[in-house]
């Protein structure tokens, strides 16, 4: 046996739900009653007063394939969609200054709801209800609306973004009571029965959107060797991306590194459900696993894959996966971390970040002459202030330290071609900023050569710095050595001016003898 919708000719339900009835149903006016009708009477043998329900079902994706014909269906596979908004207005035509609801217990009725909903209209129709309030489908993706008149309703999705529904159900109309239609047998032999439905439920479809994520934190620490943590957040259940509600048959987390990061650890996998709350996934229901499954090599990636599905099938429509993560780096560049997700088929897309690390070389040679590499010079690295300038060294002053293989430090020193190597410090995130600014300080010279010991700049760019290119180079003065006596200078002029004097007084004594001699 199949079931079908059978609508009044140009009455449509955008969202494919319901069609709208009969036309040339006798009016049967009888005693008031204020019950809910029961299925299966027809509208004209209604009582007056009789009421009906109308039950709105919202699950991810399409319920295409299953009957649509204003019956329960038996079991949807779909995740439910909860949070999602809707109104409704009982639809009349206008008399004078009144809006008269429509009656479908009469003929004139469902023909004045054909023409309402004809294209273009051919009855202006108008809100019997008035102001109507929002209703919001619950855990399970329902809304109850119960104790209606019967008679025409146009039912409105409202925006629904924020629990992950990205293109709400078109609006449409429902009449109240709804003939039900069932096809027994095929061809020439089909029979088709109709029921008249006083409890009505619609399936409009909706598309469950959202994008993945991957974003990434600064360091702690700024020099190689620093802990980066990343966060994954995936596409919604039940998107387009993920099956568009089909239920998964797998579910796997990938996050592709990049060859200079060691992954660390997983610091939390939770998920978060339409209505914000976070909630963490049972270790059970999941396992972790690397590749290269060595622990020390950098690279490769790690897989958060789902094991208990049916737990994870039962989760609403629109619930994400946030997994936090943590790596080291053992590189310079940009680092880019990649996340997919996979289902069982092509992997997906879910999004990408990166670190950004550079490389810095000084060079340290000899202030009389630069061809002289000078090797023994030792330095540190810190950050500049908030004004981008560097303060003066104190004893709380915080030095980088740089982890290289097994060894971590924070002093740098020249080797004999003068170069000090500083191999990696933090430079931004994604691209932002493209530079960034440290100090240096020289805290020991070179062997015989005198310290430069005023703090400096120098800039770092992601990547490493090619051969012969460097941040700074610092010149060393000699150190100054003590003053050198002209060797022997004295005594020679001593006796130089002794020899002098013995002259001058000979010289003197000869003068004074012949002046005797001639008196």
């Amino acid at each position: 046996m199949s079931i079908k919708n059978r609508a009044l000719r140009r009455l449509t339900s955008g969202a494919g739900a319901l069609a709208l009835g009969l036309a040339g149903i006798a009016a049967l006016g009888t005693a008031a009653s204020a019950a809910q009708g029961n299925d299966g009477t027809p509208p004209g043998n209604a009582t007056d007063g009789t009421t009906a329900t109308l039950v709105i079902h919202k699950y991810a994706g399409s319920t295409t394939g299953q009957v649509n014909n204003g019956t329960e269906l038996g079991s949807v596979s779909r995740p439910p969609l909860a949070g999602v908004p809707f109104t409704y207005q009982q639809i009349g035509t206008e008399v004078g200054d009144n809006c008269v609801a429509i009656d479908l217990t009469t003929t004139e009725g469902w023909t004045a709801a054909q023409g309402i909903t004809a294209t273009p209209q051919t009855v202006k129709p108008c809100d019997v209800t008035g102001a109507t309030d929002t209703y919001t489908t619950d855990g399970s993706g329902t809304i109850t609306w119960g104790q209606l008149d019967l008679g025409l309703y146009y039912v409105t999705e409202g925006d629904a973004t924020s629990v992950g529904v990205t293109d709400s159900a078109s609006p449409f109309y429902v009449t109240l009571p709804y003939p039900s239609v069932t096809v027994t047998g095929s061809g020439e032999d089909a029979v088709e029965t109709t029921k008249w439905l006083y409890t009505v439920h619609t399936y409009p479809k909706n598309t469950t959107g959202g994008e993945g994520d991957k974003t990434v934190l600064e360091p702690g620490t700024y020099g190689l060797g620093s802990t980066v943590s990343w966060t994954i957040t995936t596409h919604p259940l039940g998107s387009e991306a993920l099956g568009d509600g089909v239920p998964l048959t797998a579910y796997e987390i990938i996050d592709k590194l990049d060859a200079n990061l060691l992954y660390s650890a997983t610091t939390s996998l939770q998920y978060k459900e339409p209505t914000g709350t976070l909630t963490a996934v049972d270790t059970g229901d999941y396992t972790i696993t690397k590749d290269p499954a060595d622990t020390s090599t950098s690279g490769g990636t790690v897989t958060v894959r789902f094991t208990d599905l049916d737990w994870l099938n039962s989760l609403q429509a629109g619930t994400t996966f946030q997994w936090d993560l943590t790596t080291t780096v053992v590189g310079v560049g940009k680092l880019e971390n990649i996340a997919v997700e996979n289902t069982g088929g092509e992997d997906i897309d879910t999004g990408d970040a990166t670190t950004d690390w550079g490389e810095a070389k000084l060079l340290k040679v000899d202030a009389s002459d630069a061809s002289v590499t000078l090797a023994g010079a030792e330095f540190k690295v810190y950050n500049v202030n908030d004004e981008g300038a560097c303060d003066a060294v104190t004893d709380d002053t915080e030095f980088i330290s740089v982890t290289g293989g097994t060894t971590t430090t924070d002093t740098f020193v020249s080797g004999a071609d003068g170069v000090v190597t500083i191999p990696g410090l933090y430079v931004g995130k994604d691209g932002d900023p493209t530079s960034r600014d440290y100090c240096v300080v020289e805290t020991k010279g070179p062997s015989g050569y005198t310290a430069n010991t005023a703090p400096f700049i120098i800039t770092v760019e992601p990547g490493a710095l090619a051969t012969g290119t460097y941040s700074a180079t610092v010149p060393n003065p000699p150190t100054e050595g003590p003053e050198l006596p002209l060797t022997g200078a004295g005594g020679t002029l001593a006796m130089t001016l002794g020899g002098l004097l013995l002259v001058g007084v000979g010289a003197g004594a000869i003068v004074i003898s012949r002046r005797r001699h001639e008196a």
